[in-house]
């Protein structure tokens, strides 16, 4: 089983607050940007062994499967997180409040071609109309078990969830952002190398890149241990005239 896996929680847990922020959230690392292929079922329930046994038959084609893509960036992807993005850039570390301005929060997640599925009347608020992180957060949470399946039964070649010869992390990880910043486990110091190497190399992407990094900043300077992260997020903020 990859490592990743033991760190799921159950998928769909509303919490108290469901706009409130999330201290710790959890964040797929990759290595390097990448297009994800899942099918399309996958936005609106749990798959089922029928579904497997019928996306694996020889006879399946992408088109039944319908597979949908969703866009993974070099580093740190957020699954659904409500947080601020690039507006403490001019906070001194140690001085950000606990919570960040709550007025500033949007829903920080990856780019997907199944956003009608996910912005369905059922994953909103019934009072203000607004996205449910929570629910948004269990759909790509949902794809991504599919993927370590998929990988663990051999369904994807190399397992990009497991290190290869060679190298001295897998492609794709799933842990918590404070184990990133905190680099106390294996996987954490992977992932920390990882995120750091990849910042200065990263394009000005809104979506991809400009959003989730801001994000990353925003969660860096209130940590004790993301010094490093928070310094490479800065210099890339300066090169690319953030703020």
């Amino acid at each position: 089983m990859p490592q990743a896996e033991k760190t799921l929680p159950p998928t769909d847990h509303a919490p108290a607050d469901p706009f409130g922020w999330d201290p710790d959230p959890l964040v797929l690392i990759s290595r390097r940007p990448r297009i994800l292929y899942f099918p399309r079922v996958l936005a609106t329930r749990d798959a089922t062994e029928d579904d497997y046994k019928r996306w694996r038959s020889d006879s399946s084609t992408t088109a039944q499967r319908q597979e949908e893509q969703m866009a993974v960036g070099a580093g740190v992807t957020f699954l659904g997180a409500y947080t601020t993005s690039w507006v403490d850039l001019a906070t001194r570390p140690g001085h950000a409040p606990a919570v960040p301005d709550v007025a500033r929060m949007i829903l920080v997640e990856p780019f997907t071609r199944v956003r009608d599925l996910i912005t369905r009347a059922e994953n909103k608020d019934p009072a203000s109309g607004r996205l449910l992180p929570h629910k948004a957060h269990a759909i790509y949470l949902r794809i991504l078990r599919h993927l370590q399946r998929e990988a663990k039964d051999g369904r994807a070649g190399v397992n990009p969830w497991e290190t290869v010869d060679g190298f001295d992390a897998p492609e794709l990880t799933l842990l918590r952002l404070s184990e990133v910043f905190s680099q106390r486990t294996d996987a954490g110091q992977q992932a920390h190398a990882t995120v750091t190497a990849t910042i200065r190399h990263l394009r000005r992407d809104r979506h991809e890149v400009l959003t989730p990094l801001g994000a990353l900043h925003d969660y860096a300077v209130r940590s004790r241990a993301g010094g490093a992260i928070l310094e490479e997020c800065r210099r890339w903020a300066v090169a690319k005239k953030i703020g």
